[in-house]
């Protein structure tokens, strides 16, 4: 910071020699002339003096300029005064910076270039080339002043003075005076003034020190709040070892990876050695010394003891930081991911991981604000422009480990920075894509929904996620699933947006395969369920109408009847297929929401309808017991299959007997009611019991069948959050009957 009192008297002492040069300049002719020069005199003091406090306190170049400009006007008594800039551009144009005192338009008319041949080369021009003052004594007469002459007349001015302004050794500017009276600066003012100039450049290069120095200082930070973000977002363990020191930092992660809290792991490379595995301590030895000689980049797989005593598999990546150009390693700050689950699973493709592999211990401490010298100030900038780049060096090293794409954008969705992996990918620059540039790499088919969604999370302040292709340096585009979340500062503002961009093209491709196939087979389905259908019900009417018109006139002999029997039994077998093929489809699909059914009305129903199985002799025992359950109206085709089965599957000579029981039976959480249908029929073999639920999987008895009811039945149950399963009605002996328990959830 500013010394006030310090700058205060280095300036007193820098006015008191300029009074004594003026006390030496001051000639004594007569006592009119002398009192004109102490005037003269006393006023540049004022000046100088004036300015020379307005400096100390300026914190602002532009109003610093302004001031100056001021004080001249208000104190010195000129008539104009104005501080000009070179522009570096190819004329040298000279730029108003700052003015002061009756100008009304003339300043903005002189148009002053130092590479024009004319007005190059007036007192401004004259004064800002060589590097001293310049001015003129007469305007009337001076050629120098022919291109703003008139201008100068019309408003008074008969004399200037140009001073330069230097900054570095270099010309930056000038101050220009215009006096009402002419030769109105003798050389003791002229002196004065130049020593004021030199106080005012060496007040603008004090501002532009603590400007540039407060620019570091601000970039520094905003490098440390990325690199702090980074470290949020980041799921994996960070180490960062001290190579001199041999200390390292384990991350709260990196301990947790492990089942240590925060104090069980010492911060040593000791640590990192004690819980490998004895296995593999030699060689992560010679890959670290491989690393130090810069024979290899650091990327290692090993085990590590786990607090519970199992091993973890770890993968470390780390990146050496070197002391200088091609200096010693003096530290390597890395990662560690758990990979034991991935090794366990390395026949299934590795599932790109979100969010950054970084998270390091160390933060540039905040730099100290520097005194009132430039040469401090100049030193500290140096050091945070050192800080700045240690900390790029450590964020940028950790972002680039991770396999996602990934960039950071401002509150407003500008995007300010990517991943290396980001370039790889789309071969663009940071030229390309900061900002709103990533929409070049979009697909145009989706540019225009992705930008408005992207819009709409920015408004509303929530994460955005989407599945969009992005064209890579080859031209070809490839889909990925994009993450972005909102980070936050303390009050609650969002500050950031990180975003990933995941390849997800083979997992795409399949997924629209998969669409592909299922398309087709509701199609197929469809195609079954109606047109065909539509058929077989119209050759099922003709057959019955064939048969039934035979046999009435006599036509058809009774051995012939089973020529057109078996096609009918065929086309209803047929029927009943697709019909059980369309329950399939609208159980998995779930068209029909589970309501409350009467199991009871279900069951007299089933009871009804096989009591009167045509040609057969068949006894079904059910003693109603009221009761509901959660299901859909397709229970109904559960009881009509498993009893349907007992019946087609029996001796066609033996009496049949079916036997339901219903009873209701209670869990920890829920209660069912429990069905069981048992038969006197020929029973089922265990090989059977564990597969007849299955798929086109049938019995080895001689009735007809698809293989499909059981399947149904299954599904159906299932669907319904029940269970099912077949035993022996006798145990231990199939050959006495089988018995089906159903239990469904009850209301």
């Amino acid at each position: 910071m500013y010394d006030k009192d310090k700058a205060m008297e280095q300036l007193i002492s820098e006015l008191q020699e300029l009074r004594a040069k003026v006390n030496k300049n001051i000639q004594y002719p007569a006592r009119n002339d002398v009192e004109e020069e102490l005037h003269r005199a006393n006023r540049a003091l004022r000046v100088l003096s004036d300015c020379t406090k307005t400096m100390i306190k300026a914190e602002d170049e532009t109003a610093l300029l302004k001031d100056i400009c001021r004080i001249m006007v208000d104190v010195g008594g000129y008539r104009l005064a104005w501080i000009g800039y070179i522009e570096n551009d190819e004329h040298k144009t000279v730029r108003p910076i700052a003015r002061a005192g009756y100008d009304e338009g003339y300043v903005d008319s002189l148009m002053i270039a130092l590479n024009d041949p004319v007005r190059g080369n007036g007192p401004t021009g004259i004064c800002m080339k060589t590097g001293k003052p310049y001015g003129s004594r007469d305007v009337r007469s001076d050629k120098k002043m022919l291109p703003w002459q008139e201008d100068a007349l019309k408003r008074g001015y008969l004399s200037t003075l140009n001073l330069p302004i230097v900054y570095e050794k270099h010309v930056i500017g000038s101050l220009a005076i215009y006096s009402g009276n002419e030769d109105a600066f003798d050389r003791g003012e002229r002196e004065l003034l130049f020593e004021l100039a030199q106080t005012l450049a060496y007040g603008i290069t004090a501002i532009r020190e603590r400007v540039r120095r407060r620019k570091a200082e601000d970039a520094l930070r905003e490098s440390e709040e990325r690199f702090s973000y980074a470290l949020k977002a980041a799921r994996e363990g960070i180490w960062d070892w001290n190579m001199e020191t041999n200390e390292v930092y384990y991350s709260p992660r990196y301990k947790e990876m492990l089942g240590y809290t925060e104090d069980e792991i010492e911060p040593h490379a000791s640590a990192w050695m004690r819980l490998m595995h004895p296995d593999d301590r030699e060689r992560a030895r010679l890959v670290v010394d491989a690393v130090v000689r810069g024979e290899r980049e650091y990327e290692m797989e090993f085990r590590m003891l786990h607090k519970d005593g199992h091993y973890v598999e770890i993968l470390s990546r780390g990146y050496p930081i070197r002391h200088g150009a091609g200096g010693p390693v003096t530290r390597i700050v890395g990662t560690h991911m758990d990979i034991t689950e991935r090794n366990r699973m390395a026949e299934e493709l590795r599932k790109a991981r979100d969010g950054l592999g970084v998270r390091v211990r160390e933060r540039t401490a905040e730099l100290q604000q520097s005194n009132d010298e430039l040469n401090a100030q100049m030193e500290e900038r140096k050091r945070a422009e050192e800080a700045l780049r240690e900390s790029e060096e450590r964020f940028r090293a950790l972002a680039d480990n991770i396999p996602n794409l990934a960039w950071m954008a401002n509150a407003d969705g500008w995007i300010f920075w990517y991943n290396r992996q980001w370039y790889d990918y789309t071969g663009t620059t940071l030229e390309e894509m900061q900002g709103w540039g990533w929409q070049k790499v979009h697909h145009p088919d989706y540019v225009e929904a992705v930008t408005g969604e992207w819009s709409a999370s920015i408004r509303e302040g929530k994460p955005y996620d989407n599945i969009f292709p992005l064209r890579g340096k080859d031209g070809n585009y490839r889909w990925f699933l994009t993450r972005v979340t909102p980070i936050k500062g303390g009050d609650g503002k969002i500050r950031r947006w990180f975003g990933t961009n995941t390849d997800i093209t083979e997992r795409k491709q399949a997924e629209e395969e998969l669409l592909s196939a299922q398309a087709q087979a509701e199609l197929y389905l469809d195609l079954m369920g109606h047109d065909i259908n539509n058929m077989n019900q119209v050759g099922l009417g003709y057959l019955e109408i064939a048969l039934q018109t035979l046999k009435e006139d006599g036509r058809i002999e009774v051995k012939d009847v089973e020529l057109l029997e078996k096609p009918l039994q065929s086309i209803l077998d047929s029927t009943r297929l697709i019909d059980n093929v369309r329950k399939l489809r609208s159980a998995k699909s779930r068209e029909h929401q589970l309501q409350t059914i009467d199991l009871k009305e279900i069951l007299l129903g089933i009871k009804e309808q096989f009591s009167k199985a045509n040609g057969r002799h068949v006894t079904i025992n059910y003693a109603p017991v009221g009761g509901h359950v959660l299901a859909t109206g397709l229970v109904k085709d559960v009881f009509v299959n498993i009893v349907g089965n007992a019946v087609k599957h029996s001796d066609d000579n033996k009496p049949l007997e079916i036997s339901i029981t219903q009873f209701r039976v209670y869990g920890t959480d829920e209660s069912y009611h429990k069905i069981m249908i048992e038969d006197n029929g020929p029973g089922i073999p265990d090989e059977l019991k564990t597969r007849i639920f299955n798929r086109f999987e049938r019995g080895n008895t001689k009735a007809k069948g698809k293989g499909l009811g059981l399947y149904l039945v299954k599904t159906l149950v299932h669907e319904f959050n029940g269970k099912i399963w077949v035993e022996d009605r006798v145990s231990g002996d199939y050959t006495k009957g089988a018995r089906f328990v159903v239990m469904l959830p009850a209301v």
